[in-house]
């Protein structure tokens, strides 16, 4: 089982019973909002959703990174992070995404696991320029970005037919000169 660690949490493979909470945050308007993925109808959408991610986790050689998030200190899942090749390979090497259990928002949970994650993908993945998207409505997304030394590359119109609007979507980007001249790996 793939892990990393952060001072607070504990980053790992998803296992079966880590539906539950991606069905929780699957119920939160403010995290589908922004992760359109979670809009499951259902425990059984999170069961699968769960499965799918476990399925590639195991393969080898492995190009997805989908984690459970849990707190260290009390065992509780608190959300996910996951990373992979982008669509848009110019865009970077890798790209990722996170939701975290909004009673768990506002304490720094998600700036420490991008900096984890950055660290790894940098210097065990051979990447050399990893990116992320966020809605430029969701600044607490852009800040966690921008804390982890992330610069905003471009901007650009997402339509979310599901949810009826358009919205200007923000691109961060970071690259391995500019994650070292920070950091040490």
């Amino acid at each position: 089982m793939f892990e990393l660690t952060t001072p607070r949490l504990w980053l790992r493979d998803f296992i079966e019973a880590d539906w539950h909470v991606v069905y929780v945050m699957s119920q939160e308007p403010a995290i589908t909002r922004y992760q359109s993925w979670l809009r499951l109808a259902s425990e059984d959408a999170a069961r699968a959703w769960v499965a799918r991610a476990m399925h590639h986790n195991q393969l080898q050689p492995r190009t997805a990174y989908n984690l459970a998030l849990v707190e260290r200190d009390s065992q509780h899942v608190v959300g996910w992070f996951g990373w992979g090749v982008p669509s848009d390979l110019l865009l970077g090497d890798l790209d990722f995404g996170y939701a975290l259990i909004h009673d768990y928002w506002g304490r720094g949970y998600m700036t420490e696991t991008l900096h984890a994650g950055l660290a790894y993908m940098f210097a065990h993945l051979g990447a050399r320029r990893v990116c992320g998207e966020c809605a430029s409505s969701n600044h607490g997304s852009a800040r966690v970005m921008e804390k982890n030394a992330m610069v905003l590359v471009d901007r650009g119109q997402e339509a979310d037919e599901h949810a009826g609007v358009t919205e200007e979507q923000c691109c961060y980007a970071i690259t391995k000169e500019a994650w070292l001249a920070q950091h040490s790996l």
